[in-house]
């Protein structure tokens, strides 16, 4: 799926592997890899790397050979245990809360230049855990989340990096 956002170009592709947790499938994710696009020796930044999607692409993408990037709010266990496993030298782990603007400007001081962006944040609103989810709900966490990728997007270097999100349609 292909996107616009002003001078940048996005596009988004879907990854499937069965069991992407038992890290002792490097074998298959690279050969899989070698039928996609090629990300050998690419700079890449993956905000939200570290659970779900966001820890799949990460691993995906060091097996590539790509040099990643991959940030963590919370969850910097999957990622050590990965990086460590496997001898992966092309992963740097750093810690980025893109719900925190202050996070934001102090992590995108010295890293500014990428290749790709891959963007798998978790968003956060204070809701009333008695409220049931619902579209304002929903436009609201919509609404911040492109927030955020607006103010990321403004601190890169690079107006022809490569932006991938994440999307239902």
């Amino acid at each position: 799926m292909q996107y616009d956002l002003g001078h940048y170009s996005a596009y988004s592709k879907s990854f499937l592997l069965k069991k992407y947790n038992d890290l002792n499938h490097a074998k298959t994710i690279k050969k899989m890899i070698r039928n996609e696009m090629s990300f050998f020796g690419k700079k890449i930044l993956i905000i939200g790397g570290s659970r779900g999607i966001g820890f799949l692409v990460t691993q995906f993408l060091c097996l590539a050979g790509s040099k990643v990037i991959s940030t963590y709010r919370m969850n910097l266990q999957e990622l050590k245990k990965f990086k460590t496993k496997l001898k992966i030298k092309s992963l740097k782990i750093k810690k980025l809360d893109v719900n925190s603007n202050s996070d934001i400007n102090f992590f995108f001081k010295n890293n500014t230049k990428f290749d790709y962006l891959f963007y798998f944040p978790t968003i956060k609103i204070k809701k009333n855990n008695s409220e049931k989810f619902n579209n304002v709900y929903y436009d609201e966490l919509i609404e911040i989340y492109i927030k955020k990728l607006n103010l990321v997007i403004k601190k890169l270097d690079n107006k022809k990096i490569k932006i991938f999100i994440p999307s239902t349609h």
